[in-house]
């Protein structure tokens, strides 16, 4: 009976962190895709300058990671900002 727990154990410690990188990878494994809606005139916010301030904001996120997060799609991203 012992052994089987051992068995068992040993089995548990090298699969669940194997299940976890492959989740942790699976989430940010293929980036995000984004495109820019509606800009509300009342914000009076240029598309250049909504553009370019989500550029920013992909940068910080992507460096600090070292991953490639978010990509930038004119029309159809999966995302819309």
């Amino acid at each position: 009976m012992r052994t089987r727990l051992m068995l068992v154990l040993a089995l548990l410690m090298i699969y669940f962190p194997a299940q976890v990188a492959n989740a942790a990878t699976g989430l940010c494994g293929v980036p995000r895709t984004y495109s820019i809606g509606n800009i509300d005139s009342r914000f009076a916010v240029s598309k250049d300058t909504v553009l370019n301030d989500l550029s920013l904001a992909e940068s910080i996120w992507e460096t600090s990671t070292g991953r490639n997060l978010f990509s930038y799609a004119t029309t159809s991203g999966s995302v819309r900002v």
